[in-house]
């Protein structure tokens, strides 16, 4: 697939489960989905990386997320609550409506995003490092989400991707988390995880794969397909196994997970398992394994 809007960084705070009060669950994947709508209209960094500058208009952002005008202020009041953007022109709301009270969808607003990524270009590496711990941060492909959208993936995936994409970012490119601790992170039920892992997969953008893991049970190993510079290796790596996969799998299996349950993430991938045809797909005593390359 052809790169056209690139990358664009997101605090990996905002994905924290250890936070409470971590930024994601203040807007939500709606409000997320906005603010990467956003980044594909941004015009140019301000100090050092630590501001975008977006020019954009209601009429754009509604073709963009499908969302009605009045969603979309309402979006953007939240992203601004929350310190996410600022906006520049208009400055008050009641500007974005005529005098007949309704939105003038055409109107250019011009919007700062002041919640991103504090960095450092290193020229030996040649990436952007972040300024200390707080600025770590999550490199969101935005040209795989317009695939996700192609495939009629719905912007709840989007978190999703998120996390895991965080969870590759260690120095092992791995880290572990248990199905459940994901949910809780993201707001959704485990149900939903699992639905979405087993879709992905079925979408080709995620590899499951089932090994022992030396305790009577399996370990599942995900690996994520996180950019689409990637995507024909990743096809190549896996598109054999992924269709076992599917052959195999009941798309409405319900998935089980005990306190001995762990997932790994990291590299390529994310956790879960597979299922023969009337095996439950996470069995007692299985290990989810989430590894994303």
């Amino acid at each position: 697939m052809e790169r056209i809007y690139g990358s664009v960084k997101i605090k990996s705070v905002w994905f924290d489960h250890t936070n409470d009060k971590r930024k994601f669950l203040k807007i939500g994947h709606e409000g997320l989905y906005v603010y990467i709508a956003l980044t594909k209209h941004r015009l140019h960094r301000v100090n050092e990386n630590q501001v975008f500058t977006f020019q954009v208009s209601i009429d754009t952002l509604r073709k963009e997320t499908g969302y009605t005008a009045k969603k979309l202020i309402e979006l953007l009041k939240v992203l601004k609550t929350n310190k996410v953007i600022k906006m520049e022109k208009p400055s008050r709301w009641d500007r974005l409506h005529d005098e007949d009270g309704n939105v003038n969808i055409h109107q250019m607003m011009i919007i700062t995003a002041t919640d991103v990524p504090h960095t450092n270009w290193d020229k030996t590496e040649k990436k952007d490092i972040p300024v200390d711990g707080e600025n770590f941060f999550i490199s969101i492909d935005l040209d795989m989400l317009e695939l996700y959208k192609a495939k009629g993936l719905k912007e709840r995936y989007i978190p999703l991707y998120c996390l895991m994409t965080k969870l590759s970012n260690g120095i092992e490119r791995k880290s572990f988390m248990r199905i459940e601790k994901m949910a809780t992170t993201l707001g959704y039920s485990k149900d939903t995880i699992h639905k979405y892992i087993k879709k992905l997969n079925a979408e080709y953008l995620l590899y499951t794969h089932k090994s022992p893991n030396g305790k009577g049970g399996y370990k599942f190993e995900h690996k994520l397909c996180s950019s689409v510079r990637f995507q024909d290796e990743f096809l190549r790596a896996h598109k054999e196994s992924i269709d076992k996969n599917i052959r195999r799998w009941k798309m409405n299996d319900y998935l089980l997970e005990d306190e001995s349950d762990e997932t790994e993430v990291g590299g390529y991938s994310e956790g879960e398992k597979e299922t023969e045809d009337v095996i439950p797909f996470i069995q007692e005593n299985d290990e989810q394994m989430l590894v994303v390359h």
